[in-house]
């Protein structure tokens, strides 16, 4: 059984009532065994979710087996003081982590603790590929080169910035005062 529709929101929700959504102009949804789906957005998705993450890029898959969203389109992300865009790429919803391919662009505004006290300070870096994971703090380009967030308590959104350089050739980097 296929289902279509049009003007679509479908709200993912984890264990704890927590929830993401994924909306769009139009949808295809398709049952699977088990209470699984497969669900294809078109026509400018958004997921959002309850920490402020954004993503926007113009069609993706959802497969509710491993809760996870990929786009062969170009993206954009935000979420708290980082954002970025890439070709493109996958999410994996619950575990907020968000895999970019292709002409990959990250920034944000980050604490830099490296002198002793936390003084915002943006960081820009681009590559061919990176995985930011939120849930762990890290933006990894697996090419080369590791950033390393770690929360800080200056409230909601604020992160210290440990690694004042990236390694790996592959990665073009810099860190703003």
């Amino acid at each position: 059984m296929l289902f279509r529709s049009e003007r679509v929101a479908l709200d993912l929700f984890d264990g704890e009532g927590n929830s993401e959504r994924i909306s769009a102009p139009k949808a295809v949804y398709i049952p699977e065994s088990e209470k699984k789906f497969s669900a294809y957005f078109t026509g400018g998705v958004t997921i959002s979710g309850r920490d402020g993450f954004e993503l926007k890029t113009s069609e993706i898959t959802y497969k509710r087996a491993d809760d996870s969203a990929r786009t062969e389109e170009a993206l954009e992300f935000k979420r708290g003081q980082i954002s970025g865009s890439a070709e493109k790429g996958w999410v994996e919803v619950g575990a907020k982590r968000i895999g970019l391919d292709g002409k990959v662009r990250i920034e944000g505004l980050v604490a830099d603790s490296s002198s002793g006290r936390s003084e915002p300070r943006r960081f820009e870096g681009s590559a061919a590929s990176a995985v930011y994971d939120a849930s762990h703090g890290t933006i990894d380009f697996p090419t080369g080169g590791k950033i390393l967030l770690a929360a800080v308590n200056n409230g909601p959104g604020s992160l210290t910035f440990s690694a004042p350089k990236i390694s790996g050739s592959t990665v073009d980097s810099k860190l703003n005062s």
